[in-house]
């Protein structure tokens, strides 16, 4: 019997060379990015059965996974989340609808798994999570191994709930340094409808680094999580993917160090070496304009530090530079892509501003509710404001 493997990162942090990686393994399969419209909807059902009115009013059904700063009532719904339980119940009258967003986000990177969707409504959110699993094992032939899952870009505040459902589980969560991941966001795509919108895209990526930060100081995760970066694991391979199957208990195969051995779902070849990887680590620094690596640091610093990503343009207490302003406004102003902000750039840019001025407050004590507005969690508040250069 196979156990659960649960993986998340951001778009463009790697997650798919992982999950390449890890598949090669003869013990593990791992798909890459086929159910988030899924995770869409158990956040809606979770917000729907709630008795915060204020919070079902603000819920757009169709609104992309929040980044939960500076509301209250986003911070309320991102704590529904974490206290939730996957047997709530699947309403099954909404297949159809999510049933065409899956098979659209599915085919994607994960195509082999369309033809065994319908196998996916159950009478509960837990019977669900357990047929998408199912899915991977039947389209991958993957009864045998040892880990069978998926890995859902976005999607790391779901980890709790699926942590307490399936206690055998294992999680990993992949961080990129954000300029690359903001990089490769920006330069992979022509459609204006699929570049993010920036801060969003950032405030996003130090999500990931709070929610990193909580678990790992979570006993619900103990020996169960493993926190995995891209720029190590191209530059040191081997190390790194022994690092992943030494905490999955498998043996490793130098077969996984090889990108011939990687495939499409299609059963394609993979487009890419490891020559790209290695170059892909550096490329921001040519291919971003500095204002907007100002722009990336001002709202991801310090978290970046906390990782080892070292400011180049921005420095804690000075103002922005004039460029970087015009980029906000016009960034706030034309984006057509994703995005979770508030649609003032004022409105953005003060917020962080009074955020960066709390991790030098000393004589006061701040109540939990504003740090976690700010921080989304004291624990990581407290990680970063020990890192004396950072400051408002």
């Amino acid at each position: 019997m196979s156990n659960y493997l649960f993986t998340s990162g951001t778009a463009r942090g790697g997650t798919n060379l992982r999950a390449q990686i890890l598949s090669v393994n003869k013990d593990i399969r791992l798909a890459s990015d086929p159910f988030l419209p899924l995770f869409r909807e158990f956040r809606n059902a979770i917000i729907e059965h709630t008795d915060d009115v204020e919070v079902r009013a603000a819920l757009d059904p169709n609104s992309p996974l929040d980044d939960y700063y500076f509301s209250p009532v986003k911070l309320r719904m991102m704590k529904y989340v974490q206290e939730s339980d996957l047997d709530l119940s699947f309403d099954n009258e909404r297949w159809t609808a999510l049933e065409q967003s899956l098979v659209k986000r599915t085919s994607l990177a994960s195509a082999d798994l369309v033809p065994y969707l319908k196998l996916l409504p159950g009478l509960s959110f837990r019977e669900v999570f357990k047929h998408a699993v199912h899915i991977i094992k039947k389209a991958r032939h993957a009864e045998r191994c040892k880990w069978v899952g998926f890995n859902d870009n976005w999607a790391v505040e779901f980890f709790a709930p699926l942590a307490r459902a399936f206690p055998d589980a294992r999680f990993m969560i992949h961080v990129r340094d954000p300029r690359g991941a903001i990089d490769g966001a920006l330069h992979a795509e022509s459609d204006p409808l699929k570049i993010p919108h920036l801060i969003s895209f950032a405030k996003h990526w130090r999500k990931y680094v709070a929610f990193m930060v909580q678990y790992c100081r979570n006993p619900l995760f103990e020996k169960r999580l493993l926190v995995t970066s891209y720029e190590p694991i191209v530059i040191k391979t081997e190390e790194h993917v022994k690092e992943m199957t030494d905490f999955l208990g498998v043996e490793f195969d130098a077969a996984m160090l090889d990108t011939a051995n990687f495939r499409l779902a299609t059963g394609d070849d993979w487009p890419v070496s490891w020559d790209i990887y290695q170059a892909s680590i550096e490329m921001w620094k040519t291919r971003l304009p500095e204002y907007v690596i100002e722009v990336i640091e001002f709202i991801c610093d310090p978290e970046m530090r906390l990782l080892g990503y070292s400011p180049v343009k921005y420095s804690p207490g000075s103002r922005l530079s004039d460029d970087a302003i015009a980029f906000i406004l016009k960034d706030a102003r034309e984006c057509v892509g994703w995005r979770t902000d508030f649609r003032q750039a004022e409105k953005d840019i003060g917020v962080e501003l009074f955020r960066k001025n709390l991790l030098n407050t000393r004589e006061i004590e701040v109540e939990d509710e504003i740090i976690e507005r700010c921080f989304l969690f004291r624990e990581l508040y407290n990680s970063v404001r020990g890192l004396t250069s950072a400051g408002g």
